[in-house]
C-alpha cells in the first residue's frame, strides 16, 4: 500500500489549468427568481432558489455499478484505522483515489425489459360552495380541530370569490381554514375569504396573521357564535349533548371529535350557519366560507380500460362522494393520478433524468428560447446532478403539477405539514455538538440502507389534474408511443449498489463528524463551517437540496470546490486533513452567514481562525488493494450488528465471516472477558466489534469521545455481542430495575449499551475501563436534571446541549462558559468523598449485603433510570468476577473521580442536585 505524503501530490493530478477549471464560477449564487402560482400576483409571490442548470456529461464516465464493483470489496485487514478513515472519506466524499479524481455519471450498464406500469389514485381535493357532496353516513364534527389537518401547503390549485379581490383566483393555501369534519380517510375544511380580506387589509392588530392560520379570537368567535348554536339548533342535544362552547372542547381534549353528526344533519347545519349569519352583521368575517373535501395517501389502485373518462371514479370507489349531489361540480374536483413503473420481479431501483425530455411529451416549451416557462424544483438523489427526481407546474395549464420521484425514497419520509419537503433535516448544531438525536439518525439510516439492498422500488410519475381533463390525461398516458417516451426518462440500478454508495458516503460523512469532538477547535469559525457542510451533505443524502436562503454560502462552498465534471458531489478541494491526523475546511465561513445557521450567542463565543492551504498538511491517499474477485457481496454481509462508525460496511470475499454470538459464548466465558483486555478484544473482534478497527487517540477526552460515538450504534439490545454475554435479558427485566429501564429499546437504554459495550471492549483491568465508565456516570448524571432552562447559558439550556458537556461540566473551566453567573456556588465539603462512594458508585460489598438499599441513587424522580450506574449494580450482584476484583476497580474509579474532578453535585435525600436560594450547589473537595 502506498500513500501520497509529499506535498507536491497533495493535489495530484491537477494541473493548474484543473485547479483553473474547478475555482471557475458555475453560478456565484444560485439565481433567484419570483414564483407566481396563480393569479394573485401581491399575495402568491415567494422567492425560491433555482438550481444551477450546468451542462450534466454523460461521456467517459464511471457508472455507480463500476464505481462500486471497484471500491466497495476491499480488505479492511490491510488497514489502519486511520489509513480506513482516510480510505473512505477520499473514495466517497472527496472523490480522489490513489491521487486521481475521481467522476461518476448518471448512466446504468441495466437494460430495462419487462417494465410493468401500475395506476393509482393518490389523492384528491374537492371544492364546494354549497353543502357537501357527500353519501348520507356519519361524520365527526370537530369544535377544537387539530390544526396539522388543514392545508397550509401550495396545491396549485386556486378559489375564488367575488366579493374578494374582484374575483381574482388565490390559491388554497392563503386562505384561513381549519377541518371541521372527518370521515374515514377524508377530511372536510371550511374556508373563510372573509377572514383573508380582514387579515390583509383590516386593523393593525391583525398584522402578522395570514395564510391558512385563523387567530384565536377568532376561532373562538366562530365556534361560540355560530358553529355550536346551530348544532344545538339541528341536532338532538339533549340525548348527544355536544361541548357547551369553544373552552368546553378543549377540555374534552384538542383534536377530540365533538359530535357525530350524519351528512344530512351536517348539511342542516351548514344552512342554518349561513342563515345565522345574514341576520347576525357581527359573523359577516364568517359570510361566504365554503368547503374543501380531501384526502392524501390513498394509493387506491385502478386499471384503466376503455373508460378514461371515468377510470378516476374507479379510484375514487371507497371515498363516500355522492356522484349525483347538486354540490359536485367536477371542474372543482382535482385527483392525483400515479403511474408507477417497476422492473420486473429483481431488486432494481429506478431513477429520474432528462427532466426536459419528458416535460416536453406533457408541455410546450417557448419557441423563443426553447424553454419551458413553468417553474421546475429539482430532487436530486445522493447529491447527483440529474438523476433523482423533480416536479414541475406551469400556470394555466390543463396538468396542474407533474411530480416524478423514486418510491424508495418513502423509506425516509418524515411527515411536515408546512412544507413540501418531507424528510429529516440534520441542523448544523445537531452535527456540532454530535446531539443523541444525530447519532441515533445515522444508526436507523444506515440500518435501513443495509435492508433496502435487496429490495426493488419503482420510478412514480403523478399527475394533477382536474376530473375533467383526466380522460384526455389517461388516454395520452396509455398510448404505446407515450409510454417509450417515458421509459427513456427512468435509469435502473442495482439496489444492492446503488444504496451501497449511499450507505458508504454516509459512513465516511459520519467518520468526519468525529473530528468535531476536537475541544480545542470547538469554538472557532472554522469548527462551525465544518459542521454546516456536513450538516448541508448530510440533509441531501437522501432529499432534494435544501431551499432556505440561510444555505446558498454553503451551497457556494461545496459548488466551488467540487470537481466540475462529475454529476455526482465530489469535494476534493474543501475536506482535507490538518497535521495528517483531522478532517478540517479550507473555507471558513463569515460570522454573518454563520449567524444564519447557528444561535447567535453560540458564534459570538467563536474565535475566526484564519485558513490558507500551507496550514493543512497532505492527505495521505490510501490505495486500493486489489482483490481477486469483483462482484458486490450479498447484502447479508453489508449488514448485521456491525456498528456503522465501528465497523466497515464490506467485507472481502475472500475473508471469512465472523462468528456468531453463540459461538463466541461457547469459546469464552463472560468471566474471562472482562478479566483479561485480551481476551475482550479478541471476543470483539471476533464478533466484528470496534476492537478490532478502532485506535483510540492518545488523549483521553477525545478517545472517550471516539468511543461512545462508535459504541452508540452497537446496542445490546439489538444482538450486538448481546445481553447473554454478562447478564440474561431475563434477569434484566425481573431485577429492581426491570420497571423503569426499557432494555428491549436501544433509545431508552442508550447509557446501558454504553457501559456494557465498554466493559466487553476493554475488559476491566484496563486503565481506560475506569475512566471512560466514570465519565459516562457524570455525563448520564447530567442529562437526568431536567431544570437546565433556569440554570443554562444560551446554548447550554436543555438536555441535548448539556449532553454534549457532560462529565466535563464538573471542572472549573467549564462550568462558568455552560452554567449563568449566580446561578451556581461551590463550596467545600468533607463529605465528597464519602457521597461518592455512598451514592454515586456503592461499594460492591454494601450492594452484596443490600441490594435493594444501594440499588438507587434516590428513592423517586428521574434517577430510577440511572443506567450505568444499574449496569455496575447488577454486574457486581452477578458474581460474575470475583469480590476482590470488582473492589480493586471500585476502589480506581474513586480515585478516578477525586483526582480528576474538581467538584461534583452537592447530594441531599431523593435528589441529586441540592438547589439552596435559587442555585445550584457543589460539593468541592
Amino acid at each position: 500500500m502506498s500513500a501520497t505524503n509529499n506535498s507536491s501530490d497533495i493535489l495530484g493530478v491537477r494541473t493548474a489549468n484543473t485547479i483553473r477549471r474547478q475555482r471557475q464560477s458555475v453560478n456565484d449564487v444560485h439565481p433567484r427568481r419570483v414564483i407566481r402560482l396563480s393569479e394573485d400576483e401581491d399575495e402568491d409571490e415567494f422567492v425560491m432558489p433555482i438550481p444551477p442548470r450546468r451542462p450534466i456529461p454523460t461521456d467517459g464516465l464511471t457508472t455507480i455499478e463500476a464505481y462500486m464493483a471497484k471500491h466497495f470489496e476491499v480488505d479492511v485487514e490491510t488497514f489502519s484505522a486511520p489509513a480506513y478513515e482516510q480510505y473512505m472519506v477520499n473514495t466517497f466524499v472527496r472523490g480522489e483515489t490513489n491521487g486521481d479524481l475521481q467522476t461518476i455519471g448518471i448512466d446504468s450498464s441495466v437494460e430495462p425489459s419487462s417494465v410493468q406500469l401500475y395506476f393509482d389514485l393518490d389523492s384528491f381535493v374537492l371544492t364546494s360552495y354549497g353543502g357537501l357532496p357527500l353519501v348520507d353516513q356519519p361524520l365527526e364534527l370537530y369544535y377544537r380541530p387539530n390544526f396539522d389537518f388543514s392545508i397550509k401547503k401550495d396545491l396549485g390549485i386556486t378559489w375564488s370569490v367575488a366579493s374578494v379581490e374582484s374575483g381574482k383566483r388565490i390559491s388554497l393555501s392563503r386562505c384561513p381554514n381549519m377541518p371541521i369534519f372527518r370521515v374515514g380517510q377524508v377530511n372536510v375544511g371550511i374556508f373563510f375569504p372573509g377572514l383573508y380580506k380582514q387579515y390583509k387589509y383590516a386593523a393593525p392588530e391583525n398584522a402578522g396573521v395570514g395564510g391558512s392560520f385563523v387567530a384565536i379570537d377568532d376561532h373562538r368567535a366562530f365556534v361560540d357564535d355560530l358553529l355550536a348554536p346551530c348544532v344545538e339548533d339541528t341536532v338532538l342535544c339533549s340525548a348527544f349533548p355536544p361541548p357547551l362552547d369553544y373552552e368546553g372542547a378543549a377540555r374534552a381534549g384538542v383534536g377530540h371529535c365533538s359530535a357525530v353528526v350524519t351528512t344530512g344533519q351536517a348539511n342542516a347545519i351548514i344552512s342554518r350557519m349561513r342563515q345565522r349569519i345574514e341576520e347576525r352583521p357581527a359573523l359577516s368575517p364568517f359570510g361566504e366560507f365554503f368547503f374543501v373535501v380531501y384526502g392524501h395517501g390513498l394509493k387506491n389502485q385502478f386499471v384503466v380500460g376503455d373508460n378514461f373518462a371515468g377510470a378516476y371514479r374507479e379510484g375514487l370507489r371507497y371515498i363516500p362522494i355522492d356522484w349525483d349531489s347538486p354540490d359536485l361540480s367536477l371542474d372543482q374536483l382535482y385527483v392525483d393520478l400515479a403511474m408507477s413503473f417497476v422492473l420486473g420481479s429483481s431488486p432494481f431501483t429506478g431513477l429520474w433524468s432528462d427532466s426536459d425530455y419528458l416535460l416536453s411529451i406533457f408541455f410546450t416549451p417557448n419557441p423563443s428560447n426553447n424553454r419551458f416557462k413553468g417553474d421546475m424544483r429539482l430532487d436530486e438523489f445522493c447529491q447527483i446532478r440529474g438523476l433523482g427526481g423533480y416536479r414541475y407546474r406551469e400556470r394555466s395549464h390543463h396538468i396542474v403539477s407533474l411530480q416524478a420521484y423514486s418510491v424508495s425514497k418513502h423509506a425516509f419520509f418524515k411527515r411536515n405539514n408546512l412544507s413540501d419537503r418531507q424528510g429529516r433535516d440534520i441542523d448544523p448544531h445537531e452535527v456540532w455538538n454530535q446531539g443523541k438525536g444525530f447519532i441515533k439518525w445515522v444508526g436507523e439510516t444506515s440500518r435501513d440502507l443495509a435492508r433496502m439492498s435487496d429490495r426493488g422500488y419503482a420510478a412514480r410519475l403523478e399527475f394533477r389534474v382536474s376530473a375533467v381533463e383526466s380522460e384526455w390525461l389517461l388516454r395520452k398516458v396509455t398510448l404505446s408511443d407515450t409510454r417509450a417516451k417515458i421509459r427513456k426518462c427512468i435509469r435502473w440500478y442495482p439496489s444492492k449498489h446503488l444504496f451501497a454508495f449511499v450507505r458508504c458516503r454516509l459512513v465516511a460523512l459520519e467518520r468526519m463528524a468525529l473530528n468535531l469532538f476536537r475541544q480545542e477547535f470547538k469554538y472557532t469559525y472554522q469548527h462551525l463551517s465544518f459542521a454546516s457542510c456536513l450538516a448541508y451533505l448530510f440533509s441531501t443524502l437522501l432529499h432534494r437540496q435544501l431551499e432556505h436562503s440561510q444555505w446558498d454560502s454553503v451551497v457556494k462552498v461545496l459548488l466551488d470546490n467540487s470537481i466540475h465534471d462529475s454529476p455526482c458531489l465530489f469535494v476534493p478541494f474543501l475536506f482535507v486533513l490538518e497535521n495528517s491526523q483531522y478532517w478540517s475546511v479550507t473555507k471558513t465561513l463569515t460570522s454573518t452567514e454563520l449567524g444564519r445557521l447557528f444561535p447567535s450567542s453560540l458564534v459570538s463565543r467563536c474565535a475566526p481562525v484564519e485558513n490558507s492551504f500551507s496550514s493543512f498538511s497532505p492527505v495521505s491517499v490510501v490505495d486500493a488493494p486489489t482483490t481477486a474477485s469483483s462482484s458486490v457481496p450479498s447484502p447479508s454481509s453489508t449488514s448485521g450488528s456491525r456498528a456503522v462508525v465501528a465497523g466497515p460496511p464490506f467485507r472481502s470475499a475472500s475473508r471469512p465471516a465472523a462468528p456468531s454470538a453463540s459461538a463466541a459464548v461457547a469459546s469464552a466465558s463472560s468471566a474471562a472477558v472482562l478479566s483479561s483486555p485480551a481476551a475482550a478484544a479478541s471476543v470483539s473482534a471476533s464478533l466484528g466489534g470496534p476492537s478490532g478497527h478502532l485506535q483510540l487517540s492518545a488523549d483521553d477526552d477525545l478517545a472517550f469521545a471516539q468511543a461512545r460515538a462508535s459504541f452508540a450504534s452497537l446496542s445490546p439490545s439489538r444482538n450486538y455481542p448481546g445481553f447473554d454475554l454478562l447478564l440474561a435479558r431475563s434477569s434484566l427485566e425481573s431485577s429492581l430495575y426491570g420497571p423503569y429501564i426499557k432494555f428491549d429499546s436501544a433509545v431508552d437504554s442508550y447509557f446501558w449499551s454504553l457501559a456494557q459495550n465498554i466493559f466487553m471492549v476493554f475488559g476491566i483491568g484496563n486503565p481506560r475501563t475506569c475512566s471512560f465508565f466514570c465519565k459516562l456516570i457524570f455525563t448520564e448524571m447530567v442529562t437526568l436534571f431536567n431544570k437546565w432552562s433556569n440554570y443554562g447559558r444560551p446554548g447550554y439550556n436543555s438536555n441535548s446541549e448539556m449532553e454534549s458537556v457532560g462529565y466535563k461540566l464538573f471542572k472549573r473551566d467549564h462550568v462558568s462558559q455552560v452554567l449563568q453567573e449566580n446561578s451556581y456556588e461551590i463550596k467545600a465539603s468533607k463529605s465528597t468523598v464519602n457521597w461518592v462512594k455512598t451514592f454515586v458508585l456503592p461499594s460492591p460489598s454494601d450492594i452484596l449485603a443490600d441490594i435493594e438499599s444501594t440499588a438507587f441513587l434516590a428513592i423517586r424522580g428521574p434517577w430510577k433510570k440511572f443506567q450505568s450506574r444499574a449496569f455496575f449494580v447488577l454486574l457486581v450482584k452477578s458474581n460474575l468476577l470475583s469480590l476482590e476484583e470488582m473492589n480493586k476497580f471500585h476502589g480506581e474509579c474513586i480515585k478516578y473521580i477525586i483526582d480528576n474532578f474538581d467538584f461534583i453535585p452537592n447530594m441531599e435525600k431523593e435528589k441529586i442536585w441540592k438547589i439552596r436560594n435559587k442555585k445550584i450547589t457543589f460539593a468541592s473537595k
